[in-house]
């Protein structure tokens, strides 16, 4: 996914990136997924290479996030590449927090979710050190002071941690294609409820977060989450 738009921003704003996991990690992660569920297994098989290894520009991605809350992957990529020529591609903070309202409506964005990535750019414009900071913080942590910003719940939360942290470890429960992808693989149609995806999920840790991105893909062929470049 992505588009020069984001790209760009992604570059601008590179002194929010980090490095992410050695491969190495994936490689084993995928190895012990296929030895702990035959199920995942043959998902896995069908997928081919996990290639949820990557840096991200946190802070666009947290935006990112934010725009595909309840759209599809398609719908959000089309209103974040919108949203990156009002700013010529140099999403920052600063830059996002001088939009007009107007600007917001012509690029798609309602203005409930306008509030939000206000609030995450003056939550980021404030404190340069919080992403750097989460970096030391357990999960827990880091998905309680990331849901402490105006605009950002749980499922913001989580998928900013797959995709931009690349915490091997999360189970956004409620996520949608998750569970859709559980009823296909693993229930025959059926909708599981939480009890039974955190049943299925004890197999997959510590890397639930890759577990998902193969369910993800394997149910649709396109990874979910934030938009990524």
């Amino acid at each position: 996914m992505g588009n020069l738009f984001v790209q760009s921003a992604l570059c601008f704003y590179s002194d929010m990136e980090e490095e992410i996991p050695p491969i190495n990690i994936f490689t084993t992660a995928v190895e012990k997924l296929k030895a702990s569920d035959p199920v995942l297994s043959d998902v896995i098989d069908a997928v081919g290479k996990c290639t949820l290894s990557r840096k991200e520009n946190r802070y666009v991605s947290l935006i990112g996030s934010v725009v595909s809350q309840q759209l599809s992957g398609r719908a959000a990529e089309s209103i974040f590449s919108r949203l990156s020529q009002e700013l010529s591609g140099r999403i920052t903070p600063e830059n996002v927090l001088n939009l007009t309202h107007h600007q917001f409506r012509r690029s798609g964005i309602s203005a409930s979710k306008e509030s939000y990535i206000r609030g995450i750019s003056e939550k980021f414009a404030l404190d340069r050190d919080f992403l750097s900071e989460l970096n030391a913080r357990p999960d827990d942590e880091v998905l309680t002071q990331l849901t402490r910003i105006r605009g950002v719940g749980v499922w913001t939360a989580q998928m900013f941690m797959i995709f931009s942290m690349n915490r091997l470890d999360i189970l956004p429960l409620q996520d949608a294609g998750l569970r859709r992808g559980i009823s296909k693989f693993y229930c025959s149609g059926e909708h599981p409820d939480d009890r039974e995806i955190i049943r299925i999920s004890e197999k997959w840790k510590p890397f639930r977060s890759v577990a998902v991105w193969y369910i993800w893909r394997g149910i649709d062929g396109e990874p979910k989450g934030p938009i990524q470049a």
